[in-house]
């Protein structure tokens, strides 16, 4: 089975005040299309919250770019997010909500990963997921006897 997954709204926060730091969030909303679905059907959302400590933002050379440059940083690491949860869950649907953190104890690279340039829209991506890829090898071994 296959997923289509298109992110239907982002949104940067204005910057939060967090203890001593200034944290920034992202927020994400997908539409998840099931490839035995109708089209044209109701589509499952999910929700992501993404947020990056300052201290982070620092370590990567973050501070002085711009709120797209930072939303398409955040927006990667959602759509990794989405991701991971639809090849753990299979056919189960995803919770309505998650949350992911950014800060230096899980981001131990010296520089931002993400390849900002290779993202050309936030709104309106559109990814596939396998969910059972056991299914697809039946299916192709079926037609290979």
């Amino acid at each position: 089975m296959r997923k289509e997954v298109t992110c239907t709204k982002a949104h940067l926060k204005e910057k939060e005040w967090n203890g001593d730091s200034e944290d920034r969030q992202g927020e994400f909303i997908f539409s998840i299309a099931d490839s035995s679905s109708i089209p044209g059907g109701p589509k499952q959302q999910h929700r992501v919250r993404v947020r990056i400590t300052e201290e982070l933002i620092r370590n990567w050379g973050l501070t002085q770019c711009r709120d797209d440059v930072l939303t398409k940083v955040l927006f990667y690491y959602a759509m990794e997010y989405v991701r991971q949860e639809l090849e753990a869950t299979r056919d189960d649907p995803l919770p309505e909500r998650g949350e992911l953190i950014l800060k230096t104890s899980n981001c131990t690279e010296s520089r931002c990963p993400v390849r900002i340039q290779e993202i050309q829209q936030v709104v309106d991506f559109t990814f596939g997921i396998g969910t059972d890829v056991r299914q697809d090898e039946r299916t192709s071994q079926s037609l290979e006897r």
